[in-house]
């Protein structure tokens, strides 16, 4: 029996998972609906809605969920995976295997949960992981261990391979930044975000170099949208830990249904207003339009 959660943010998104873990699509989508009422642009709630949108019997919004969340973060396995099973059920093996391999890639080592469904789903298509890491996988084992100078190597070595993979673009500007190449960073930032303008890390990166020169109105507005996709700051503490501009925020839902809404609040040093409900390209649109 999942237990009803608290009200705060990371407690409903586990609740909403847990009801897609038991097979409870429904019951997952009302709660990511309250969610995305509260907070209409979190990323982890569209990822969680998408799988309970396939549990229900939709690839086609499923795909357009995980597509929404790609365009957040590109390096997202549990998207990546969804999408293979979207182009599997369609009988696009190539595709499916494609998206599984990317998903095999982005995945941590210590994360079990994953690796359990990832390899359930390789046997069930015939996929089989390299017994040696893929230059992709290698440069990200080394992004997580913290060679960040190698793995700018292989990066870039990667991406001369399959430059339209965003998420390795993700890495190599995580990777320059953590390395102390900001130039090469900010350019890769500068070009993730004409393209993909949620792309969260590129916000991140692009918004912490930018505070206090030149361009820190822009910089200050690009951290406000980083913490409408990730109202917790999880990505942000991760990136930049004590030094983070965004400090980790217990974001609450509101008490009453699922039509109340909750202003977000920042930091002092971000003060100002921002449009969460705005229509503008790369924007996520209003829930009745996905529901």
């Amino acid at each position: 029996m999942t237990l009803m959660p608290d009200r705060m943010l990371g407690s409903q998104l586990e609740y909403a998972q847990a009801l897609v873990d038991r097979d409870d699509h429904a019951k997952a989508t009302e709660v990511c609906r309250h969610i995305l009422a509260a907070f209409p642009r979190c990323a982890g709630a569209y990822g969680i809605l998408a799988e309970a949108t396939l549990l229900g019997g939709q690839p086609a919004r499923a795909e357009e969920l995980w597509a929404r969340v790609l365009s957040v973060d590109p390096q997202s396995t549990g998207a990546a995976l969804g999408m293979a099973l979207v182009q599997e059920g369609r009988g696009q093996r190539q595709r499916a295997l494609g998206w599984l391999e990317r998903a095999w890639e982005c995945a941590a080592e210590g994360d079990r949960d994953t690796h359990v469904a990832l390899w359930s789903r390789a046997e069930m298509i015939g996929y089989v992981p390299a017994l040696s890491l893929s230059r992709a996988g290698l440069a990200n084992t080394m992004l997580r261990a913290g060679m960040f100078s190698q793995a700018c190597s292989e990066l870039k070595a990667a991406l001369t391979e399959a430059p339209e993979r965003d998420d390795l673009n993700v890495g190599l500007a995580v990777a320059s930044y953590r390395s102390g190449d900001i130039p090469t960073a900010q350019a890769i930032c500068s070009v993730l975000l004409e393209r993909l303008p949620d792309c969260l890390k590129a916000l991140l990166i692009a918004g912490q170099l930018g505070l206090g020169t030149e361009v820190d109105a822009w910089a200050r507005q690009a951290l406000r949208r980083a913490q409408t996709l990730d109202p917790q700051n999880q990505v942000a503490q991760s990136l930049f830990g004590e030094g983070s501009p965004l400090p980790p925020r217990a974001a609450r839902l509101p008490f009453g249904g699922p039509d109340d809404t909750l202003a977000l609040t920042f930091p002092d040093m971000l003060d100002g207003g921002y449009d969460d409900e705005g229509d503008e390209e790369g924007m996520p649109p209003r829930l009745d339009s996905i529901l």
